[in-house]
């Protein structure tokens, strides 16, 4: 055959079943490989006789079909493996044979460099490489900064920093039996979708792998959650071009839990309350600030001194702890204030809540078991026989609180601005545009009239006579006794004491006309 061309390469079609070898007479020993149908790739190999004289093949690399007038324009001299053009081929074949003339054993020198880069390859693209790679460079396309709960992310793949670890300098611990130690090694081409689907149903039926579970029974959320993390993971592999395509796409994801609607009663707030002053340090405090305040357990939990004003009267917390990445501005009423200024100072310690300094409290699930217990018992020596109460959160106190709020009559605007809610019918949208008064005043009047609320609900008596007040009379009275109630609680001072004194038995008990009263003499 004649010497191979430019034109030629391109016209060669591969055949059906066959493979084609084609040897070039423009240098000795090197041959065109064109492979059968549906590939029909080609590539470049050298044949040769070793030092033996047995006949021996090295793999040079893909044909380069991009440009080829029978020189080399690339001033970097020509590599196994790289892509080839025919000029390129020509120039490694003789320089690989004056190597061969030289005694080198080509197959071992370049086989034997071949797999070490295969190997390296395969290490640059295994699971646990890109796992920690994806925790270290990725971000959210909202706030363009590392997701908010990063760490549990990266514990449900098996990878552990500590509080204040910088991943992009610190290397991760790997949980023993997690998906980051099973799949260490692998290739995340290799991953099929019926293995992360046969992942998601073990840990909706036992566990997520390395992790022990809280609840030994079936969970839906915990499938969500390990399929949540894999489907980001793998979109973010997809983007970065380690795959051609998800696995994760085409999963059916398991059913989302229904949304919780759980108020806790005036005296269900009340045992909370009391509770949570018999739980060990720093568990208690923690509670009835997310009881006082409404703010996520997260948030409340890691409060730093460096957040807070000096006489705790304002508590700043930054976007990187928000869930809404924006930063939260919480007036915090005077009994807040003093749970806070109670807790003992560590030296260069940053954290309010913590009994070394080094890391907020965690181990929530056996705190709510506790609480559960306390609150058990405070309800049985309260109402002399076991009290059913039902299944509750402490999420729900964020919505117990709200919706105290909202009983007393704080605006819904208020409400939103003071859970930090960004999506809500009132912040959302043209309003979180426009709007941008903080309300701080409105806030502190708010929080200051939830905690005249649970202070009184604290006193089990107290609040019989206040709950007695709102349901006696027909109708009209006790809409006067509600409206009485909320103007005194929101108004504070003289005007709240003389409601509690008259509950108490101190003033008049027909409280419904003491509004009315103050009319006539103000005029």
């Amino acid at each position: 055959m004649s010497t191979l061309t430019a034109l030629s390469l391109q016209q060669l079609r591969p055949h059906a079943t066959q493979r084609r070898e084609i040897r070039d007479h423009g240098a000795p020993g090197l041959y065109l490989i064109v492979q059968p149908k549906p590939t029909g790739s080609k590539s470049w190999a050298l044949r040769y006789r070793d030092a033996r004289g047995k006949s021996a093949k090295l793999a040079l690399g893909p044909v380069d079909l991009t440009a080829d007038d029978n020189l080399s324009t690339d001033d970097k001299a020509p590599q196994v493996g790289d892509p080839l053009t025919l000029a390129d081929a020509r120039a490694l074949a003789s320089l690989l044979l004056r190597e061969k003339a030289r005694g080198i054993d080509l197959v071992a020198r370049y086989a034997a460099k071949s797999r070490r880069k295969n190997v390296a390859d395969a290490e640059a693209n295994s699971f646990k490489v890109l796992a920690v790679e994806f925790f270290r460079t990725y971000k959210t396309k909202r706030s363009h900064e590392r997701p908010r709960r990063w760490r549990d992310g990266a514990r449900l793949l098996g990878l552990v920093w500590r509080r204040g670890d910088d991943p992009a300098r610190i290397e991760p611990e790997v949980l023993p039996g997690s998906l980051c130690d099973v799949w260490a090694t692998r290739p995340v081409t290799e991953i099929t979708r019926r293995e992360i689907e046969d992942v998601v149903e073990d840990a909706k039926a036992k566990n997520i792998p390395g992790l022990i579970a809280d609840n030994p029974d079936p969970s839906e959320n915990r499938g969500r959650k390990v399929l949540s993390i894999l489907s980001v993971f793998y979109g973010w592999l997809g983007k970065r071009r380690h795959i051609d395509s998800n696995p994760t796409t085409s999963i059916e994801a398991p059913h989302a839990p229904k949304a919780r609607d759980r108020i806790l009663t005036g005296a269900e707030l009340r045992w909370v309350w009391l509770a949570a002053d018999q739980l060990r340090f720093p568990y208690g405090p923690i509670v009835r600030l997310l009881l006082l305040c409404g703010q996520r357990l997260n948030e409340t939990a890691a409060m730093c001194r460096s957040e807070l004003n000096q006489d705790y009267s304002v508590w700043k917390i930054p976007p990187s702890r928000t869930k809404n990445h924006k930063e939260h501005l919480l007036p915090l009423p005077l009994l807040a204030r003093d749970i806070i200024g109670a807790m003992p100072k560590i030296e260069n310690r940053d954290l309010v809540f913590s009994v070394g300094g080094k890391s907020p409290p965690s181990n929530w699930s056996r705190t709510k078991r506790d609480l559960d217990a306390g609150m058990a018992a405070i309800a049985r020596n309260e109402r002399g026989k076991a009290v059913n109460i039902p299944h509750w959160t402490l999420h729900d106190l964020r919505r117990s609180c709200a919706s105290g709020l909202q009983h007393i009559r704080i605006d819904p605007v208020v409400i939103e601005k003071t859970l930090n809610h960004s999506s809500g019918p009132h912040t959302g949208g043209l309003a979180a545009v426009y709007q941008r008064d903080p309300l701080i005043d409105d806030r502190r009047t708010a929080l200051s009239s939830w905690a005249r609320f649970l202070a009184m609900v604290a006193d089990a008596k107290l609040h019989s006579a206040h709950e007695a007040f709102l349901l006696s009379s027909d109708d009209d009275v006790r809409s006067h006794n509600l409206r009485h109630f909320r103007e005194c609680i929101r108004a504070g001072g003289e005007r709240w004491q003389s409601y509690i004194d008259a509950l108490t038995g101190k003033k008049p008990a027909k409280l419904a006309d003491l509004t009315s009263e103050r009319r006539r003499r103000s005029k």
